[in-house]
């Protein structure tokens, strides 16, 4: 089977989306639809769906388990009595029933233990909200389809596109990775759009809320061994970077994303604001949900967190990997750099004030004044590539 057909079947068979890459220095001609409170209203009903069906578990799952331990009672004496009968093909049906409830139970059991803590509700999230999010982010990449993120079912608002992709040879890797034997940026490439005034690939979504939950869950595994908030938290980076430098990046592609590890952090502190207030750049921000008497959440109602509003505070400039880019292996790095320099003019006649994008570029490095696992070595800087010699 040809290698291009099988990584296509184990992307879509996968829960998370890898791979693939994104291109933010290629710019559209046309301006892309600004989608940022569309997407926001996107992630608010899902988290919703996330918040519903914990209270359904709540709510049925005790008396569920509690008939199905009644049941399981029930088969564990009736393979007794055929046991002390020597009923052997009785005792082997019964030991496969007990075997099935059993797992049943577990399965019932671990469902409602995910209601009682704020980890639990976190995995119901990542879950429901990860995984529609990569549902959508397989539709865009490989298929190159309009997505459900938005409620634009044409790709068109306003007569402008929701989207943009260059063409397959168009991209800035399309010939940085010839050198390898298959190079994902050649066919499974992920779109542009722009949330909030900003362009990120569609791709920075899966990485908030999917990477970004197994930074929690590094988190929250290291606090429970004992740890401090910092040596859990640079659990979580340091799993991210070595994704970057292996399967998730060099690996594949010879790319290691600091937008990607950006996001990934990013998504970290959206599940610690699920629960806690969140500062961000001197700002505060409430926590999104609020638990009630009877134990349930529910979306905390303060303006920041209205539906078309939530997403926002979670988007920045480290998600455009122009604006903050990629590490590269050295071929790739003297094809991409020369590949820049050929869009300067484009990018000329978008930003004609070069200290804006000279201030929209900087302090990158660092997200909210934290490390992340920035990465500076063979970085191609738009704003050093097109226009470091302009006057300021």
């Amino acid at each position: 089977m040809p290698y291009f057909l099988l990584l296509i079947i184990s992307l879509l068979l996968s829960y998370r989306a890898v791979a693939w890459e994104t291109d933010q220095y290629t710019l559209s001609t046309t301006p892309i639809a600004e989608t940022g409170e569309e997407v926001s209203r996107f992630i608010h009903k899902k988290l919703q769906s996330s918040l519903d069906l914990a209270n359904y578990y709540r709510i049925t799952y005790p008396s569920k388990i509690k008939q199905i331990e009644v049941k399981l009672s029930l088969e564990i004496k009736l393979f007794n009595d055929a046991k002390r009968a020597s009923s052997y093909n009785q005792m082997a049906m019964l030991e496969q029933e007990i075997r099935l409830l059993r797992q049943v139970l577990k399965t019932y059991k671990d469902d409602f233990k995910l209601t009682q803590s704020q980890q639990g509700l976190s995995a119901i999230v990542a879950k429901t909200l990860g995984g529609a999010i990569a549902k959508e982010e397989k539709k865009d990449a490989i298929w190159k389809d309009i997505t459900g993120i938005t409620p634009y079912p044409t790709g068109m608002k306003d007569n402008q596109s929701i989207s943009f992709s260059p063409k397959r040879f168009d991209s800035i890797y399309a010939y940085a990775g010839f050198h390898r034997i298959l190079h994902p940026s050649h066919f499974i490439f992920s779109s542009t759009i722009k949330l909030f005034d900003i362009e990120i690939g569609l791709d920075k979504l899966g990485h908030i809320f999917n990477e970004g939950f197994q930074y929690y869950r590094k988190f929250n595994h290291a606090k429970n061994l004992g740890e401090s908030d910092q040596v859990a938290l640079n659990k979580g980076i340091a799993w991210g970077v070595d994704t970057e430098n292996s399967y998730y990046g060099r690996w594949v592609s010879g790319i290691y994303s600091n937008a990607d590890l950006a996001s990934n952090y990013v998504g970290l502190h959206f599940y610690f604001n699920l629960f806690a207030p969140l500062e961000i750049n001197g700002l505060t921000y409430p926590a999104i949900l609020l638990q009630n008497k009877q134990g349930d959440y529910d979306f905390n109602p303060e303006p920041q967190n209205q539906p078309q509003r939530l997403l926002k505070r979670f988007i920045s400039y480290h998600m455009n990997e122009a604006f903050n880019p990629s590490s590269l292996e050295y071929l790739q790095y003297i094809v991409v750099k020369k590949a820049v320099k050929n869009r300067c003019e484009s990018w000329k006649n978008k930003h004609l004030e070069p200290a804006i994008l000279k201030n929209k570029s900087s302090n990158l490095t660092r997200w909210n004044g934290k490390y992340y696992g920035f990465n500076a070595h063979n970085t191609v800087s738009i704003y050093d590539s097109c226009f470091a010699s302009s006057s300021i």
